[in-house]
């Protein structure tokens, strides 16, 4: 499973990570650098640095 979350405390995302791992899911994580409870719940983890709070962008799905 891929988990990303730009602060590492959204708990349904935690959550989900969570659950994932109990059921024998590799978790692969990205999340800024000090988000220890985050890093905890994955099996890879990629932490970003980040120097300066990045304007927050809202996803879509896009499709034909």
């Amino acid at each position: 499973m891929l988990a990303a979350s730009a602060s590492g405390k959204t708990p349904q995302v935690l959550q989900i990570m969570d659950q994932a791992r109990s059921r024998g899911v590799t978790v692969v994580g990205v999340s800024k650098q000090g988000a220890n409870s985050f890093k905890k719940l994955c099996n890879h983890f990629l932490g970003i640095d980040f120097e300066r709070e990045v304007e927050t962008v809202e996803l879509r799905a896009l499709g034909d």
